[in-house]
C-alpha cells in the first residue's frame, strides 16, 4: 500500500497559503513531504565489549532475518491528509520498485545520532544504510528504530548493498530520488508522468539512458522517442494524421519539405530531441522567469505582498534568507533547483538532507534522511526550517513529533 498527500494550508498559524501548483509539479512537490521511514534489518548489534572487527561474519546471518514497518503516522500538527492509493506495480520508467532493489537490505535504516545528558560527548555509534548510501552515526546516543542494527563499518555496508538499486544508480552515473520526492521514473532524463501509479524509487540516467533494476544505467532507444519526451516534459503532440510542420517558440512553421509528427513545446520553449522541451532564450519575450514557469516553478517577483521573497532563486524549495539582498527569482519546489539554460531539473542533493540541511516538510514527513526530523528555527514564515536528530527526552522543550517548541 502507497499512500499520496493531500495539503491544506495553515492559515491557523499565520502563514499564508502558497499560490496554486504547475501542473507539471504539484504532485512531485506534495508528495516530497512525505519522507517513508522504513524499519529495516541492515547489519549487527555492537554491544558491550565486542570489536567492530569481529562482527562482519555475523552480519550475513543478521540480515537474512531482515524485517520492514512502516513508521509511526505523521504529527497531527503537520495538516497532512493520508490517502491510501492501490499500486499496481507497472512502469514504463527507471524504478526500481518501493523497497529501492527487491531485497530488505535495501530499504533505509532509520538512526541519527544526538547529543543527550549536556553533550560533550562524540562516540560512534555504528554504520546505517538511508536508502541510497551508507553514513555514520556519532553522537550520546543513538534514536531511531534501527540503532541496534549498525553495520561495523562503512566498508561492511557497502559491501552488503552493493547490488541494490541505487548503489548501482550511482555507480553508473546515475542520480538516485526515492519514492518520496514523488517521482515515477525517468525516460532519457525527463520524468514520467505519474498517472495511474504511486510514486516509486526512481533513478535518472539523464538523456539517451534508462534504468535497468539489477543492471543500473545503460544507452537505451525504446522510451527515448520523440512523442514520449514531448508529453513528458508538458509539450502537445501531434502524430502523424495531423501532419504539421515543425512547431518553434510555439508557432509552426508554415512552410517546410515534408510535414509529419511534431511536438509543439509552447511560446518559450522548442522541442530537443534528446530532452524534449526546453527553454529557448531566442524565443520572443524569453527570460528567466519564463524558463521558470514554463518547467513548473514559482517566480517571486520581490514586489510589495510577494510573500516568498528570496535573495534570488530559491535551494531545494527553501528560500535565501542569508544574504543581504532582495532579488526577483524561481522557486522549482522542494525537489527540484533552476538552471538558466534548462528552467527546473531534479536534484538529488534536495532528498535525504543531512543535520543542518534545510528541509521541505514537517517533523518526520520531510525531505530529510530517515532518523532526522525537520524543525523550525525561526518564528517568521517559512519558519527557517533544517534536518536535525530527535530532540532528547528529558528536553522540557520537545513535542511529540521530536522538534522542539519552534519560537515565536
Amino acid at each position: 500500500m502507497d499512500c499520496l498527500l493531500s495539503y491544506h494550508s495553515d492559515t491557523s498559524r499565520g502563514r499564508p497559503a502558497p499560490p496554486p501548483l504547475h501542473r507539471s509539479t504539484a504532485l512531485p512537490l506534495l508528495l516530497a513531504l512525505l519522507l517513508p521511514v522504513l524499519h529495516c534489518s541492515g547489519g549487527i548489534e555492537l554491544s558491550g565489549d565486542a570489536s567492530l572487527d569481529t562482527a562482519t561474519d555475523e552480519a550475513a546471518d543478521v540480515l537474512d532475518a531482515a524485517d520492514s514497518e512502516e513508521a509511526a503516522d505523521a504529527p497531527d500538527d503537520a495538516i497532512l491528509e493520508v490517502i491510501e492509493v492501490v499500486d499496481d506495480g507497472t512502469s514504463d520508467g527507471d524504478t526500481a520498485g518501493d523497497d529501492g532493489g527487491g531485497d530488505a537490505e535495501c530499504a533505509a535504516q532509520v538512526a541519527a545520532g544526538r547529543m543527550c545528558d549536556g553533550g560533550g560527548c562524540a562516540e560512534y555509534l555504528g554504520t546505517f544504510w538511508d536508502g541510497r548510501e551508507c553514513f555514520d552515526v556519532v553522537g550520546c546516543e543513538c534514536a531511531g528504530a534501527d540503532c541496534g542494527r549498525p553495520f561495523a563499518s562503512l566498508a561492511e555496508c557497502e559491501a552488503v548493498h552493493a547490488t541494490c538499486d541505487a548503489a548501482l544508480c550511482l555507480a553508473t552515473g546515475g542520480s538516485w530520488f526515492p519514492a518520496s520526492a514523488g517521482y515515477c521514473g525517468f525516460s532519457c532524463g525527463v520524468p514520467d508522468a505519474c498517472i495511474t501509479e504511486s510514486p516509486l524509487d526512481s533513478c535518472d540516467c539523464g538523456p539517451g539512458a534508462r534504468f535497468h533494476p539489477g543492471e543500473g544505467c545503460g544507452v537505451e532507444v525504446a522510451g527515448c522517442e520523440a512523442e514520449a519526451l514531448c508529453r513528458n516534459s508538458d509539450g502537445t503532440w501531434h502524430g502523424e494524421p495531423e501532419c504539421r510542420c515543425p512547431f518553434a517558440c510555439g508557432e509552426e512553421l508554415f512552410e517546410c519539405y515534408a510535414c509529419g509528427e511534431q511536438c509543439d513545446c509552447g511560446p518559450f520553449r522548442t522541442f530537443d530531441g534528446g530532452r524534449g522541451c526546453v527553454p529557448d532564450a531566442g524565443c520572443p519575450g524569453a527570460d528567466r522567469r519564463a524558463a521558470c514557469e514554463t518547467t513548473g516553478g514559482i517566480w517571486h517577483d520581490c514586489e510589495s505582498g510577494d510573500w516568498g521573497c528570496s535573495c534570488g532563486d530559491y535551494f531545494c524549495g527553501a528560500p535565501n534568507l542569508l544574504d543581504p539582498c532582495v532579488m526577483p527569482g524561481c522557486d522549482c519546489g522542494p525537489t527540484r533547483n533552476f538552471h538558466d539554460d534548462a528552467g527546473c531539473l531534479p536534484d538529488d542533493s534536495c532528498v535525504l538532507r543531512t543535520a543542518g540541511q534545510d528541509c521541505s516538510g514537517w517533523a518526520g514527513a520531510s525531505t530529510c534522511r530517515p532518523g532526522l526530523v525537520c524543525c523550525e528555527h525561526c518564528g517568521a514564515p517559512p519558519g527557517c526550517p533544517s534536518c536535525q536528530p530527535p530532540c532528547c527526552e528529558d528536553d522540557p522543550t520537545c513535542m511529540a513529533d521530536g522538534c522542539p517548541v519552534p519560537p515565536p
